[in-house]
């Protein structure tokens, strides 16, 4: 990345992963294993922006869809979540525990938890 080269984020692990981003996205900004090992350096550790944007907008740059998702743009998929806590202030390592309480993609409600169960 100081390179100048484009990083995305995501998993390839899927048989013996979770499906939530926010495990990827706690090891983008942490660098450490499953058992607590560091894999980096505190100066190869993005910003949690920055994370964000390796997982969001490099991965959708990187699958050459960035015209259609990857950032809340008008003309792009409404794709976005409502989710329990705050990524950018909870504690580094609770955040792979954050959840969606809400989930829309294509415009459409794909999953409602919590208070949105029963819009009214």
């Amino acid at each position: 990345m100081k390179n100048g080269v484009e990083v995305s984020g995501g998993t390839d692990s899927l048989a013996i992963a979770s499906f939530n981003p926010f495990v990827s996205l706690r090891w983008l900004l942490d660098g450490k294993t499953i058992t607590g090992a560091t894999t980096r350096g505190s100066d190869e550790l993005p910003s949690r922006l920055h994370a964000l944007r390796i997982y969001t907008l490099n991965s959708a740059w990187m699958t050459f869809v960035e015209h259609e998702r990857g950032s809340l743009e008008a003309g792009k998929l409404a794709d976005l979540a409502v989710l329990d806590r705050d990524y950018m202030t909870a504690p580094i390592d609770e955040i792979a525990k954050i959840e969606s309480l809400l989930t829309i993609v294509g415009g459409k409600i794909v999953y409602a938890a919590g208070p949105f169960t029963n819009p009214t």
